[in-house]
């Protein structure tokens, strides 16, 4: 079963593997980004993987060694514009985790955008920005399943997807997680960064994590209003992944914030 490392080529047999593998990558780490709770400590690939490490102020001089968590993420080419409207925070969120909603806004003018919700890796460095503003993203769909087809006729000929006969346009995007289900007198849950969409695969390249060998795929995807990066375990696509293309694509969405307009 794919998850977000292993959609960028971090595939473990064990907790301790992963956890050895984790401490090896920490020190070698490439940039820093401060917020109020610390430090956030961004390992970089090769490839374009990413881990952000979580590094909280201790009052310490080894407050380094202690990592309080991490993030995975890809450092891709899309460039969506936003518009933050709100911030969560889950009950198992650290002090640098949180995930942003915000309306994508079309820059052709040709739809009204969309509501989209991502995990934000840098999260804690805009805690203080008042809402609403704007912003430009690189948002990230990390796959849980991934359908690609040679073209859009080859798509549309298709009835084997979650949807069935309904299917969807060759180019949409539903945000999943903004469908919290309500149970009999309890809150609303807060919304996941869970998305399902199709596009054009405008570029793909087969890429491999040089710290395992594991091989992952990158593509870059012209959905409805917006291009996404999506990256994915080879071991959950069907069908062949080829530029020019059209795929569907399920996914966790991580984003970073690039700009603030």
């Amino acid at each position: 079963m794919a998850s977000n490392l292993s959609s960028i080529g971090f595939r473990f047999d064990s907790a301790e593997a992963f956890q050895d593998t984790m401490v090896k990558l920490a020190p070698r780490t490439v940039e820093r980004i401060g917020c109020e709770a610390g430090d956030y400590s961004v390992w970089r690939s090769r490839s374009g993987a990413e881990v952000w490490f979580h590094l909280p102020f201790l009052g310490t001089e080894d407050a380094a060694q202690d990592i309080a968590g991490l993030s995975p993420f890809y450092e891709g080419s899309s460039d969506v514009a936003i518009e933050v409207v709100a911030r969560i925070n889950r009950p198992d969120d650290n002090e640098f985790e949180g995930a942003l909603t915000a309306q994508v806004i079309d820059p052709d003018g040709t739809n009204d955008g969309f509501p989209i919700t991502f995990d934000a890796v840098d999260f804690a460095a805009h805690a203080a920005v008042s809402l609403p503003f704007k912003a430009r993203a690189r948002i990230v769909g990390f796959a849980r399943h991934v359908r690609a087809f040679a073209d859009e006729a080859a798509y549309g000929a298709d009835q084997s997807g979650p949807l069935g006969e309904i299917g969807l346009a060759p180019r949409a995007f539903i945000p999943v997680g903004q469908f919290a289900e309500t149970a009999d007198g309890e809150d609303v849950e807060a919304p996941a960064s869970t998305a399902l969409l199709t596009g054009y695969i405008s570029e793909h390249r087969r890429l491999v994590n040089e710290v395992t060998g594991e091989a992952f795929h990158w593509m870059l995807v012209e959905s409805l209003a917006a291009t996404f990066d999506v990256v994915a375990d080879p071991e959950i696509v069907t069908g062949e992944i080829v530029e020019g293309g059209t795929v569907e694509v399920g996914c966790v969405l991580f984003g970073r914030l690039m700009e603030k307009a």
